[in-house]
């Protein structure tokens, strides 16, 4: 079985997208002129010291956790946002949350239905800038 990751970009009301095959995600080194890296088959944003302005990610609480476990993370501008978890090999596991969200604090509380023990990492992105946290499920 094939899968693919579909990464949506919102820029000023406009949408694109791109459409890449994982295991062709996974031997690439860069996309987008170096817009989006891979590291570890997770998501790396090139301009880390941009997001200060505009949103925060905090770690995760409890973590280790089972059963749940809370991501809060902080916009400071309005846009579009995803929130998305990942196994450790960079496999989609589950939109966390999504939307246009105004400026604030936000939380969200995610439970793991039948996933096992491990390093699992959540990802915020919002607009060109991404980053993301690292979590442990133990079961």
């Amino acid at each position: 079985m094939r899968s693919l990751l579909v990464i949506l970009l919102f820029s000023s009301q406009t949408f694109s997208q791109t459409l890449l095959h994982s295991e062709e995600f996974q031997n690439q080194n860069s996309i987008n002129n170096d817009s989006v890296k891979t590291s570890n088959n997770i998501f790396h944003n090139n301009s880390e010291s941009k997001l200060e302005g505009t949103f925060t990610l905090n770690q995760n609480y409890p973590n280790p956790f089972n059963p749940s476990t809370t991501i809060s993370y902080e916009i400071k501008e309005t846009s579009y946002i995803e929130l998305s978890v990942y196994d450790a090999l960079g496999r989609f596991v589950k939109m966390v949350d999504d939307g246009i969200k105004i400026p604030g604090n936000y939380k969200v509380k995610f439970e793991p239905e039948n996933l096992s023990t491990g390093i699992y990492f959540y990802q915020l992105i919002s607009g060109e800038y991404r980053t993301q946290n690292k979590m442990l499920l133990l079961k």
